[in-house]
């Protein structure tokens, strides 16, 4: 990881592997760091933003020095249970599932 275009945000509680948060410098991306169970939310992730929830795309996936990685675009302002809210979309397992995702997803500002 370049950590001269990547900046610390907070350590992940999630990953029972452990990990961090990391904003790039224009805070377009997020990259998180932790095990396997990092690379089971960005699968999951992948399929909400198949069914058209508007979850964080994945930009990018792998693993450096051990650490599973996962570089996501940044929802900006929006959180991903306010870009839910309201909406009658998606049923409420979905919404289940969008609240239990979105309580592992960095927290922007």
């Amino acid at each position: 990881m370049d950590t001269a275009h990547w900046h610390f945000v907070k350590r992940r509680t999630a990953d029972p592997a452990g990990g961090a948060v990391y904003v790039n410098d224009d805070r377009t991306r997020y990259r998180r760091t932790g095990g396997e169970a990092l690379a089971a939310e960005a699968a999951h992730q992948r399929q909400l933003a198949e069914l058209g929830c508007p979850v964080p795309r994945v930009l990018e996936e792998g693993t450096t020095h051990g650490k599973v990685f996962v570089v996501e675009e940044s929802l900006g302002e929006r959180s991903l249970r306010g870009s839910c809210r309201g909406s009658t979309r998606f049923g409420r397992l979905d919404a289940l599932l969008v609240e239990a995702l979105a309580r592992s997803q960095p927290v922007a500002g």
